[in-house]
């Protein structure tokens, strides 16, 4: 039995079905439900019962049984270390102590995983180690079996984004910049390799303008083009619109500039000042609203564009899915949890 996506957020439960078809991953099936205000708030569950009864109705109604489910990125840290040489067995021992050096939480309460990026100039192991409360994950695991569910897997959601958004042996190094309602997280994400994480609880619910959502910023479904580019018009903010949008917008810009400035200056494999960010991947369907694009653009000198949710799935030569391209940027979480974690493009 297939295990599904499935990712909670202060507004909403969404869930992907992938299915594999040659090379490809397609989407079988889909869905969300909208969560009430005040059952999640900035990725802490409030009305536990409520949600419960959200994760049973997709139980029961789609005849679901395990999932993939994700964490919020509140509630995990995201560090790099170098550890010496040693057998792949003895690497969690070695992370165990390093855990309270470069986390604010007790190794004795901590459940991590991490990734080798490779080998620096000492020939020392490189991780990427993610770590969280045990009791975190006792609290979702109580929260999915109540809703008859089992959870095959847990994943921080700037993980899944990346997997989704980035194609397989990529090498390159992106700042992927999602935007929900209330929040939005930032991943610097190197070689497919999630290297850094931040969050604002700032998000498109900060947009107070009426710009016209649906039909602003239409992407090419081919390749997340801007359609301008190919002579299809779009609505442009007026100066007054995008003054207001640049004001709502102005905490996830300075974010962006303080990333970059930090990966460009950031010690990695013994060297400083010659990391560069190749873009920014804008993700979430409200970063298609006219005139984002160009807010988070200003005083960057790094490529933005608006990030295609199917990139690690297919091509839209092979499929076209019955969700339009700016609407699948708010599923992007569930895709890259339904995605496996490693496998051949």
């Amino acid at each position: 039995m297939p295990a599904i996506g499935i990712d909670i957020s202060d507004g909403a439960v969404r869930f992907v079905e992938l299915l594999k078809e040659g090379k490809n991953f397609i989407p079988h099936h889909f869905g969300e439900r909208r969560l009430a205000p005040g059952v999640v708030v900035s990725g802490s569950i409030i009305k536990k019962d409520e949600l419960v009864k959200v994760l049973t109705s997709i139980s029961k109604e789609e005849k679901y049984k395990f999932v993939k489910a994700s964490l919020p990125e509140s509630k995990a840290y995201v560090f790099n270390i170098s550890i010496p040489e040693m057998p792949e067995e003895d690497i969690s021992d070695a992370i165990v102590f390093r855990i309270e050096d470069n986390a604010p939480i007790s190794a004795s309460e901590a459940i991590f995983d991490y990734t080798i990026i490779g080998r620096n100039e000492k020939g020392e192991i490189e991780l990427s180690v993610t770590a969280i409360q045990e009791s975190v994950i006792r609290e979702y695991l109580d929260l999915y079996n109540k809703a008859s569910l089992i959870p095959r897997s847990f994943e921080l959601e700037s993980r899944a984004i990346a997997r989704a958004l980035i194609a397989p042996n990529d090498v390159l190094t992106y700042l992927i910049v999602h935007i929900g309602g209330n929040k939005t997280v930032f991943s610097i994400v190197r070689a497919g390799i999630v290297r850094f994480t931040s969050t604002l609880y700032v998000g498109s619910n900060n947009l107070n303008v009426n710009v016209n959502v649906d039909g602003a910023n239409k992407t090419d479904p081919k390749d997340g083009e801007n359609l301008e580019e190919k002579g299809v018009n779009k609505p442009v903010p007026d100066e007054k619109s995008f003054e207001l949008i640049a004001g709502a917008l102005s905490s996830i810009q300075e974010e962006v500039n303080k990333l970059i400035v930090y990966w460009f200056t950031h010690k990695v494999s013994g060297t400083l000042g010659i990391q560069k960010i190749d873009e920014i991947l804008l993700s979430g369907k409200d970063s298609t609203i006219s005139g984002v694009v160009e807010c988070v653009s200003r005083n960057v000198k790094v490529p933005v564009r608006i990030a295609n949710a199917w990139t690690a799935c297919f091509s839209y030569d092979d499929f076209i899915p019955s969700i339009g391209a700016n609407e699948a940027l708010d599923f992007t979480t569930a895709i890259g949890l339904s995605l496996p974690k490693k496998f051949d493009a």
